[in-house]
C-alpha cells in the first residue's frame, strides 16, 4: 500500500510549536531534545512559520507581563496628580496580557483536526488515536475531528472502510455532504459516488441520516433523526436524503470491500460498469461510446492501481478483440476490426 499523505491542520502545528516553546524554556531540556526540535523545525516551512509566530507572541507576552509588574510596583510612588493616566496604562497592558493568554489557551484547547488523502491509484491504512482503523481507497480525502463528546470524520471524496473502536460516550460519525453515518463499535464501508452515498456494513450496525452536515460540529443528531438503521450484511444508498436498503450476499460484500486487499473482482459484469469502477484508479479518461460494447460481460480480478487498469485494457484488446485507442489524456474502447 502507498503511504498516506497526512496533512496537518494549522491548529495541530501551532499546538506542537507551543509544546516546543515550553520544552525549550525548561531548565531540564537535553541535547537530544534540541536535536529533536531541529528535526521538527526543518521538517516543514509551516513548522518554522508557526514557531516564529508563537515565539513572537510568547516574547511579547513575557515583555508585557514584566512591564505590568514594573508599573504595579511603581504605583505606590507615583504622584497623586497623575493617577488616572497610569491606571489607564496599566489597564491597557493587563488587557493585552489577558488577550495574549486567551489566544494561547485557544490554540492549545481547540479540538484537534487531522486531514488525510490518497492519490489516484493509492491506498493507505490510518490508525486513529482512539484505536479506530481507517482504510482509504484511491483518490480519497478525509479529515478527522475529536472532541469530548464525539469523533467526526468528514469524508470529502473517495472511499473509506472504518473498523471503529467502541466508545459509547463518544459516538463515531462519518459526514458526507449533508448526510451522516453514526456508529459506536462496528465496521463499515463508505463510498462517495457522483449520485450519492453508499454504505455497506460488515460488522455491527450503523444509523444513517441527512440534513445535519457540517452542523455535527455544533449539534449532534438524535437517534430519532436517522433515516435508516442497517446491520451487518446490509447496504444503504442515500440519494436526495432518501435511503434505500438492501440485503447482500456474502460474495457481494466481499467484492465491495476487496479493494482493501489491493484488488477488485468482476464476475461477468457489464463492461460499462467495469470501466466506471476501474476509472477510479487512473488519471486517464476511459470512454466507451458504443452501448453494445458497454453491455458486454467481463470477468476477472485486477489490481486497484494504474497497472491494474493497463491489464484490463490489454485484456479488452487481446482477449475480447476490441480496439483500444489511446490519446494523450484518454482511452477510447471501440469495436475491433471486422474479421475477414
Amino acid at each position: 500500500m502507498a503511504d498516506v499523505l497526512r496533512l496537518k491542520h494549522r491548529k495541530i502545528i501551532m499546538r506542537e510549536a507551543s509544546e516546543w516553546i515550553a520544552r525549550l524554556e525548561s531548565d531540564a531540556i537535553s541535547g537530544a531534545d534540541r536535536e529533536a526540535f531541529q528535526d521538527w523545525l526543518s521538517a516543514s516551512p509551516r513548522h518554522q512559520r508557526a514557531f516564529e509566530e508563537l515565539r513572537s507572541t510568547w516574547r511579547e507576552m513575557r515583555s508585557t507581563r514584566q512591564v505590568a509588574r514594573e508599573i504595579s510596583q511603581s504605583q505606590s510612588t507615583l504622584q497623586s496628580a497623575r493617577p488616572t493616566r497610569h491606571r489607564r496604562t496599566y489597564a491597557a497592558i493587563a488587557a493585552c496580557v489577558c488577550a495574549t493568554l486567551a489566544l494561547v489557551t485557544w490554540l492549545l484547547l481547540e479540538p484537534r483536526t487531522e486531514t488525510f488523502k490518497t492519490d489516484i491509484g493509492g491506498h493507505a491504512s490510518v490508525s486513529m488515536r482512539d484505536g479506530t482503523v481507517m482504510d482509504l481507497n484511491t483518490n480519497t480525502l478525509a479529515s478527522i475531528r475529536y472532541t469530548d463528546e464525539s469523533r467526526v470524520v468528514h469524508l470529502q471524496r473517495g472511499e473509506a472502510y472504518f473498523k471503529v473502536q467502541p466508545d459509547a460516550t463518544r459516538p463515531f460519525w462519518v459526514v458526507v455532504g449533508d448526510s451522516w453515518v453514526r456508529a459506536v463499535g462496528t465496521a463499515f464501508n463508505v463510498y462517495v459516488q457522483p449520485t450519492g452515498l453508499r454504505v455497506t456494513v460488515t460488522e455491527g450496525s450503523v444509523q444513517l441520516g441527512s440534513g445535519f452536515g457540517a452542523r455535527l460540529y455544533r449539534s449532534l443528531p438524535k437517534a430519532s433523526d436517522s433515516a435508516a438503521t442497517i446491520a451487518a450484511g446490509e447496504e444503504a444508498s442515500i440519494r436526495d436524503r432518501a435511503a434505500t436498503v438492501q440485503l447482500l450476499q456474502e460474495a457481494a460484500i466481499a467484492q465491495i470491500v476487496a479493494w482493501r486487499t489491493g484488488t477488485v473482482q468482476f464476475d461477468r459484469e457489464p463492461l460499462g460498469r467495469v470501466i466506471a469502477e476501474m476509472s477510479r484508479y487512473t488519471p486517464l479518461r476511459i470512454v466507451v461510446s458504443d452501448p453494445k460494447i458497454a453491455r458486454r460481460p467481463v470477468a476477472g480480478t485486477f489490481q486497484t492501481t494504474v497497472r491494474g487498469v493497463d491489464s484490463l485494457l490489454l485484456m479488452l484488446h487481446d482477449g475480447l478483440g476490441l480496439s483500444v485507442r489511446r490519446t494523450e489524456d484518454a482511452v477510447y474502447i471501440e469495436p475491433g476490426p471486422s474479421p475477414r
